[in-house]
């Protein structure tokens, strides 16, 4: 199984700290937003350039590059394209965004959903053009709500080349959602060969958890902790590499 952390939640001020505790935790995946990880970063092809070589001699891959902006707005739009030529350098293995930034409750609003696909089509196309795969990120309180409205997305969009990250946690309504392995597996049936990447946010690594048993069966979907920090990502990440050895 193949496994990652979300780089800021690694301490770590510099890319070669970063790669020295990566290594530590034993993990060579990533999901990277650099100004996170990196609070004076600036972003230019010269950096990012400078980043991929760093993280080439480590060995150490950007399974997702993160690109969370609002999809509706010029400048959301303006910086997706242009850090599509930032995973394209880093050799990441998507870029990634949500439907929205923040709590929006826009849930049930057809008309924003509507505007989203032509947007989407073009990230997804521009993605192709540098060879790119651009996914999307699924979140309860956001246009992209359910797993329904996942599928229904990526058959709207068209295109080949938008893909899905599945965070179980955000499929649900609230804490108490009972319908978590549920929704989980749904998410699942519709569109499991769209998924290249699973969030885990929970401190024990459950191997009977409907997410981790489809990374298990899916080599090219990366685990990825989110939230985790200190040694509880460290027993996190220990646990979920034992599952992957007994499995």
């Amino acid at each position: 199984m193949r496994i990652g952390v979300r780089g800021h939640d690694v301490a770590a001020h510099t890319p070669q700290a970063l790669c020295e505790k990566l290594d530590v935790l034993g993990v060579h995946e990533i999901q990277l937003v650099a100004h996170k990880s990196f609070p004076d970063f600036v972003y230019s092809e010269e950096t990012i350039c400078e980043l991929a070589e760093i993280f080439k001699r480590r060995g150490i891959h950007v399974a997702v590059y993160g690109c969370y902006i609002d999809p509706l707005s010029d400048e959301g739009q303006a910086r997706f394209h242009e850090h599509i030529r930032y995973a394209q350098i880093l050799n990441a293995g998507c870029i990634a965004t949500e439907t929205a930034l923040g709590i929006t409750n826009a849930q049930d609003d057809e008309a924003r959903y509507q505007a989203l696909v032509p947007v989407f089509r073009r990230f997804a196309d521009d993605a192709a053009a540098h060879n790119v795969r651009c996914a999307v990120e699924t979140v309860r309180v956001h246009p992209l709500c359910s797993p329904e409205k996942t599928t229904r997305l990526i058959a709207d969009v068209g295109s080949g080349n938008l893909y899905a990250i599945l965070d179980p946690v955000n499929l649900l309504e609230s804490d108490a959602d009972p319908r978590r392995a549920e929704k989980t597996r749904r998410a699942i049936e519709l569109y499991g060969d769209k998924i290249l990447a699973v969030h885990w946010k929970d401190a024990q690594a459950d191997a009977n958890d409907p997410a981790i048993q489809f990374a298990l069966k899916n080599e090219n979907v990366t685990v990825i902790t989110e939230g985790l920090t200190g040694e509880t990502l460290k027993n996190t990440i220990q646990q979920l590499k034992q599952i992957g050895e007994e499995n």
